[in-house]
């Protein structure tokens, strides 16, 4: 068979049929490509005949006599007057693009959807008349959102399912141009939505089903764009619970790497309410661990506000939920949003859980003291501060229930706080042991379980701020006027005893071979360990057996002998001086009497000379220190609820009435008629919305009321007072906004007229919450060229992906946007087409059907390689093909990833020649290469400390600021140049992290 084989190996017709077969399969795979060509060049003619075919409708010119028999029609009864709505109604249809005055009437055809005749026609025309809204998206959330929402309150099934159905039109004229509007509608019709989900008639689940995928193909957050269809079939079918579970079961294990958008938040809420009204304990622990998440991530915190009234009860109520992961959940929820939305904190929130720490039963105390840790954990330093001398009295109210509520929050407090904690140890260790109850059940005795905790996790951390409470307290427990107050001191010297005894057990775990408490130099310092043990051998002569017990036993532990008893004498003799002295208390000065008798005896000690000191008094703790009655922190804990702010009221975004007696009195205005007039203010102010949310100027929101308000004059054939706008407009933006605010300097973009892209509070991350960036502003302005420097790995590539794909949140929808990188060179070495065929591919593949040969001559191909296969050409050339098929694509912005990888110093000359030359088109190009980026480059964007800092000038101008040496340049072209100026590598926690 090897014989045959070999000679079938040298047959010439065999290997001419190899090499036939060879050319066929290539050829088969040109004429592929070829087909490809002409398949989208049909595609494209079909499209333009069928948009051609398309017939205009036909647009009456509207006016105010006119819209009065349109009013009396509808207005109208009796057996004509079927008819004369119907002629209304298709009279609307066809005026449709003449909003000022079908807009208002949307309310007149929201009252026909329920006709059985007419029904079908007044929603058609409502649905066109929102689609044709002029200005875009102006007046919308103003007029037909609140037509709708009533609409849905009816009964009737029909005038549910149609005005549902106007929705989408609504959504969509507002997506662009409203976005601040369309943010506070989507918390009012999203629910409403969910409402709807659950009715009987399949008309009105369809139309919901229908609106919400409309709302989920506006969702901007990536994590959520993935999910956004789970997330629309949760709310479609809401008695499917399989579908809630599921779906928070993913988001619950989903690592947010971007920022939350408005639509991204309307689709996700409504099913954390849901998951938290769940039974089941998951769904609760997933959905009050994604609220967190989201509300650390919003785009914009005021669009998270209309959802917290919702949600807060829910999260109140999961505090006291039986399953502990649920709990802990809900009490970080409670800590973001004193992050997050620290005025509703403080004002709503901190009030109640305080409230439940005074009043509420054992459990809600338990759940208020989790949630108040992370409050504090998370509150402004300086605030918590304030708070500290109202908790510490807290701690020692005379009120038993109130006392064990705070004592609760004093032994969650450290676990949230942990190191943070440390300097209100001295505070409030003190009444964490005067708190001690003696239940013989541990987790019954709320101050003996948060001195146990403070003494497990401070004992060996800072002992030095354990012992003046132990002092204290041993002191003022040494006497009792009563019998039961003797009996509650005895109980609590017994636990301070104990505990003293656990804090040295503690320092004692950092001994070495051979040493005591006295000399085990690795924790803390010799004062405090001596202090230690001068307290234990004090409690020694107690008069109460177990204290003496206790402090046997940690005397022997601390190598107590008498070789550390004459050591440590001195001290022993000053505090006995201080306590005869009666400085301590009466008790004390007993104590110490007995004391220095034993000791004396002993012949350890001479008797003190002199005359017994008068009897003392009674030892009292001072009253917290910093307490300021009447102050905010006083009211706070107290449990008092703010009145300006705690009910979720929130002031109006612009001044109404001055703008409208403004806006009639100008000339321009007063010659329109009445429903352009109003429809002109409301206009207006819609601008002023937008213009705040966005931090324009009072000029510029001048400018966008003109511009907008021109739309609508011209639409009435009206153009001979155009000139006039700008005067007037800024005569109303100067009523809405009021003259201070108008002349005011605000924190918008400087010179946004020449702003390309602004997106504030930028967030990046990749893999499992790898941050790369945080907080920072990325902006570029039209017709600069950026270089983007960093080390390798600060996610220079990451960003220019995220914006070639449109995933930055706040990123303009119809920013042009072309990706050149050197992943698409290799794939030319696998095509059949030739130079001149392969433009002519790729261009039509991005839309473009002009390309040709002027196409390559731009980039400077010679006619004699048009022919070329472009698998045989060189990187250099290859290049050139892939930016000129890119910039077929008239890109707003150009994105060059390492360009200048693999190519020639020739080629390199000419790209830089190239990128020069580009007009109309910011160009953002990442380089290791400081020659390149000093011929191309008129602005630097550097990766420092995860921010975004940008440089004017090149490299060179860049360099000479951060003072780079000649090495640090040359480290920086292999990659390993770090600008940051923090030291360590560790990622910051992210809120979005499982």
């Amino acid at each position: 068979l090897e014989n045959e084989l070999k000679k079938l190996k040298a047959d010439e017709a065999y290997l001419k049929a190899l090499a036939d077969i060879k050319e066929m399969e290539a050829q088969a795979a040109r004429d592929a490509e070829r087909a490809a060509l002409q398949a989208k060049a049909d595609k494209k003619t079909a499209a333009d005949n069928k948009a051609t075919a398309t017939a205009a409708v036909k647009v009456e010119k509207a006016d105010a006599a006119m819209m009065e028999g349109i009013d009396a029609a509808f207005a109208g009864s009796g057996k004509d007057a079927a008819t004369a709505k119907a002629q209304a109604i298709e009279q609307l249809a066809n005026l449709a693009s003449a909003t000022p005055f079908v807009l208002p009437r949307l309310e007149k055809l929201v009252a026909l959807f329920a006709d059985s005749k007419l029904g079908g026609p007044a929603t058609k025309a409502a649905c066109a008349i929102v689609d044709s809204v002029q200005p875009r998206g102006h007046g919308v959330a103003a007029v037909v959102v609140p037509a709708l929402l009533a609409g849905m309150e009816d009964k009737r099934w029909k005038v549910k399912a149609s005005c549902i159905e106007v929705f989408a039109p609504c959504l969509r004229q507002m997506a662009d141009t409203a976005p601040s509007q369309l943010a506070t509608c989507l918390p009012l019709i999203v629910p409403r939505l969910a409402e709807a989900a659950l009715e009987v008639r399949a008309e009105i689940r369809n139309a919901t089903g229908a609106v919400l995928r409309e709302i989920g193909a506006m969702v901007a957050s990536p994590e959520i764009k993935k999910l956004s269809q789970e997330l629309v079939t949760a709310l479609a079918e809401p008695t499917n619970q399989k579908h809630t579970h599921g779906v928070l079961a993913k988001m619950g294990n989903q690592t947010f790497l971007s920022l939350i958008d408005p639509a991204s938040l309307s689709l996700l809420m409504p099913v954390v309410v849901r998951g938290l009204k769940e039974r089941d304990s998951m769904s609760k622990k997933w959905s009050a661990q994604i609220f967190g998440s989201t509300s650390m991530l919003v785009q914009d915190t005021d669009s998270m506000r209309p959802y917290l009234k919702t949600v807060i009860p829910m999260l109140e109520q999961a505090l006291t939920d039986p399953v502990p992961e649920v709990q802990r959940e809900a009490a970080k929820a409670f800590g973001v949003m004193e992050q997050v939305f620290p005025d509703y904190s403080r004002k709503s929130a901190l009030p109640w859980l305080f409230g439940r720490l005074r009043d509420g039963e054992i459990g809600e105390q338990l759940g208020a003291s989790l949630a108040l840790a992370e409050v504090l954990l998370k509150m402004d330093k300086a605030k918590a501060a304030e708070l500290f001398p109202e908790i510490e009295a807290g701690a020692t109210d005379e009120k038993a229930s109130v006392r064990r509520g705070f004592l609760e929050l004093l032994e969650t407090m450290p676990h949230a706080m942990k190191m943070d904690f440390v300097p209100f140890i001295k505070r409030l260790f003190p009444a964490m042991l005067m708190g001690i109850s003696g239940d013989k059940d541990k987790d019954e005795d709320a101050g003996l379980k948060a001195a146990s905790s403070l003494v497990a996790r401070f004992g060996d951390l800072c002992p030095d701020h354990l012992l003046p409470a132990f002092e204290a307290v041993y002191m003022a427990t040494l006497h009792g006027d009563t019998p039961e107050e003797r009996n509650r001191q005895q109980v609590i010297r017994d636990r301070t005893a104990m505990l003293l005894g656990k804090t040295v057990d503690k320092v004692l775990e950092h001994k070495k071979f051979g040493q005591d408490l006295l000399t085990t130099d690795d924790c803390s310092n010799k004062a405090t360990r001596e202090a230690l043990l001068v307290l234990v051998f004090l409690m020694r002569f107690d008069a109460d057996a177990s204290v003496k017990r206790y402090a046997n036993g940690a005397w022997k532990n601390g190598g107590g002998a008498p070789k550390l008893q004459k050591l440590i004498q001195p001290a022993i003799e000053k505090i006995l001086t201080r306590m005869r002295s009666g400085e301590l208390g009466l008790g004390a000065q007993k104590h110490a009497t007995k004391v220095i008798e034993e000791l004396t005896k002993a012949g350890d000690m001479e008797a003190p000379a002199g005359e017994e000191p008068p009897a003392a008094s009674k030892f009292h703790f001072a009253p917290p220190e910093g307490r300021k009655p009447g102050s905010e922190a006083a009211a706070i804990v107290s449990g008092q609820a703010s009145l300006d702010g705690g009910d979720m009221s929130f002031l109006r975004q612009v001044s109404g009435d001055v703008a409208d007696d403004v806006l009639g009195s100008l000339p321009i205005f007063k010659a329109q008629p009445d429903d352009v007039r109003d429809f002109c203010n409301i206009v207006a102010k819609s601008c002023a919305v937008e213009g705040k949310k966005k931090k324009m100027s009072g000029p510029k929101i001048a400018a966008s009321i003109a511009e907008a308000v021109e739309v609508i004059i011209k639409t009435q054939g009206d153009a001979s007072s155009i000139a006039d706008l700008p005067a007037a407009s800024e005569a109303v933006a100067k009523a809405i906004l009021g003259e201070e605010r108008y002349n005011a300097a605000t924190g918008g973009v400087e010179g946004d007229d020449e702003m390309l892209l602004y997106v504030e509070n930028l967030l990046l991350m990749y893999g499992a919450g790898h941050l790369l960036l945080k907080d920072t502003t990325l902006e570029m302005k039209k017709n600069h060229r950026y270089g983007v420097v960093g080390q390798n790995g600060a996610g220079k590539t990451t960003l220019m992906k995220e914006i070639a794909n449109h995933r930055i949140v706040g990123m303009p929808k119809d920013l042009k946007c072309v990706h050149v990188d050197d992943s698409k060179l290799g794939l030319m070495s696998k095509s059949c087409l030739s130079a001149l065929e392969y433009v002519i591919k790729m261009a039509k593949e991005i839309g473009v059907d002009d390309a040709g040969r002027e196409t390559l001559l731009a980039v400077g191909f010679p006619e004699k390689m048009f022919d070329e296969p472009v698998s045989e050409l060189s990187t250099g050339w290859r290049m050139r093909l892939t930016l000129a098929v890119s910039m077929l694509k008239h890109a707003d912005l150009v994105l060059l990833d390492e360009p200048t990888n693999h190519l020639d110093e020739q080629s390199v000359e000419w790209l830089g020649d190239y990128v020069n030359s580009i007009a109309d088109s910011s160009v953002m190009v990442i380089s290791h290469e400081p020659k390149f980026l000093n011929k191309v480059c008129t602005d630097i964007m550097a990766y420092v400390d995860k921010k975004l800092e940008y440089t004017p000038g090149d490299f060179s101008a860049f360099a000479a600021r951060k003072g780079l040496t000649k090495e640090q340049i040359d480290a920086m072209l292999s990659g390993n140049l770090s600008f940051d100026t923090k030291k360590g590598d560790e990622d910051e926690e992210v809120a979005g992290a499982p």
